[in-house]
């Protein structure tokens, strides 16, 4: 995976804090240029990609140690088993975005990573839904609303160099 930055496109990005926000890489520069990010941690799709990481839903399982870091970070979220769910999924879907392994038993894993994606999962919950969290299950919005059109979902970083992009040294 090469992490780069490309004009047009969006990226969750690290402010500072525990603030992070979806922002677009335009030809001059971060849109909006403040507060300037500090890190880039992935690329976000608005459309059908094969680079999309997408996760089922009824695979996601969150463990206790899960469950803890996340009441850490984000407290409003233990009292919600959806939201908790949804930021365990978000958490390994930026974890595979990033070509890191997610499971904590494999020999060669590192379980600070997962904690780190965690933490970062945690935070985009707390940017975006505050003192007032609400999540509904896939099932309610797609009956609701059909088949979802400009959600960001996370997406791998190119396998290669992309003409005009800004290389990262590093992404996450």
């Amino acid at each position: 995976m090469k992490p780069q930055l490309q004009a047009g496109h969006w990226y969750l990005v690290h402010e500072g804090e525990e603030h992070l926000s979806i922002r677009a890489y335009m030809h001059d520069g971060w849109y909006p240029s403040e507060p300037r990010p500090l890190q880039a941690i992935c690329e976000m799709s608005r459309t059908q990609h094969p680079d999309n990481v997408e996760l089922s839903w009824d695979g996601i399982e969150v463990t206790d140690r899960d469950r803890a870091i996340i009441a850490h970070y984000y407290p409003l979220a233990v009292d919600n088993p959806l939201l908790t769910r949804g930021i365990r999924g978000m958490a390994e879907a930026l974890c595979q975005a990033n070509g890191k392994e997610w499971d904590w038993e494999k020999p060669d894993a590192d379980p600070q990573e997962r904690i780190n994606y965690l933490i970062i999962a945690a935070g985009v919950a707390k940017s975006v839904g505050g003192e007032h969290p609400t999540i509904r299950d896939w099932a309610g919005v797609t009956a609701a609303s059909g088949p979802p059109w400009g959600i960001f979902r996370p997406k791998k970083w190119p396998a290669e160099v992309i003409l005009g992009a800004v290389q990262l040294a590093n992404a996450s």
